[in-house]
């Protein structure tokens, strides 16, 4: 961000993945666009990862967990994925912890039921599409029906990981949002999931979780999908 301050802003082919510019190759910023960061607008990034980062990440690890617990043979799976990491690794390996298949699977799914979470101060025209957004007006798109819609994801409210290994996926990628798509996606997205894979890798590794009665309850606040409590039985593994 404090490079940003001083050079214009532009899409960096090293810090963007093959697979990503592939995904998303229909959406490119324009050339005639160039755009620095201001310092309001710096520092309300900052904030953006303390308000919207930390909250979400601590919520959907808690939604994970709830999920594993009420399907004991997804934990075990997860545990001897996490059993095999920890065996050849005593720390935090970044791209070993990308690789684990079955952990990636988990997250998605958990983040595919239970999304976390739009005014121009222009009109604009979306390239390509005839639609224009007209300024003061909010823009909503609607993840979490999305993410529940039969015609992308077969049995939409049943909690399977397996959907989200290599091998099965078979939805759209704009029908899967959790972080956004393009240019302007989350700008915090590799930090919440490099938070959630190694917190929730190292809690299944330690520790054997069982549902509670208490069913999951949701408030919607400031833009957010919030559970009021998310509640599992926890037993040390021995």
């Amino acid at each position: 961000m404090l490079d940003s301050a001083e050079n214009d802003m532009t899409l960096d082919s090293e810090n963007h993945d093959e697979k990503d510019k592939e995904k998303y190759k229909e959406i490119q910023t324009t050339d005639d666009i160039e755009k620095t960061l201001t310092s309001d607008e710096l520092i309300g990034q900052c904030m953006l990862f303390f308000l919207a980062g930390y909250e979400t990440s601590a919520t959907t690890m808690a939604l994970c967990l709830n999920q594993i617990a009420k399907h004991p043979e997804m934990q075990q799976k997860l545990y001897l994925e996490s059993k095999k990491y920890f065996n050849e690794f005593k720390g935090v390996d970044y791209d070993e912890l990308n690789s684990l298949k079955y952990l990636n699977a988990v997250i998605m799914e958990t983040q595919r039921l239970f999304p976390a979470a739009t005014v121009p101060n222009e009109d604009y025209v979306l390239n390509g599409t005839g639609i224009t957004i007209k300024k003061d007006n909010i823009v909503h798109i609607p993840t979490y029906a999305m993410h529940r819609d039969p015609e992308y994801f077969a049995d939409p409210d049943h909690f399977k990981p397996e959907r989200f290994l290599a091998e099965n996926i078979a939805h759209h990628p704009y029908a899967y949002l959790p972080f956004g798509a393009g240019p302007r996606n989350c700008v915090g997205m590799r930090l919440a999931q490099m938070e959630i894979r190694l917190a929730l890798i190292s809690v299944v590794n330690r520790y054997r979780f069982y549902p509670s009665e208490k069913p999951l309850e949701f408030y919607f606040t400031g833009g957010l999908l919030v559970p009021k409590s998310v509640d599992v039985r926890v037993e040390r593994r021995v």
